[in-house]
């Protein structure tokens, strides 16, 4: 199950709590994990557009090779 930003945020916060030794200001450490966190999902936004404007360049490339074994396949036949 994923976590919800807030989730994320707080189970950030409450861990970088604990590796400073489980004392200080909550709002500190949560100010911290939500940096964290809203850098980590703008990454995650990014690679994903990345993704999703590199797909029709695949789709264009698979075309391609679908044409290339089409041809060859009929090259084959020809010469029989």
């Amino acid at each position: 199950m994923e976590l919800s930003l807030e989730d994320r945020i707080r189970q950030r916060a409450y861990f970088l709590w604990l590796d400073d030794g489980g004392s200080g200001d909550d709002i500190y450490f949560w100010l911290i994990a939500e940096g964290q966190v809203l850098a980590e999902v703008a990454g995650e936004a990014e690679t994903a557009r990345q993704i999703a404007a590199a797909e029709p360049e695949l789709s264009s490339a698979r075309r391609v090779n679908a044409l290339i074994l089409l041809e060859s396949d009929s090259n084959c036949e020809e010469a029989a």
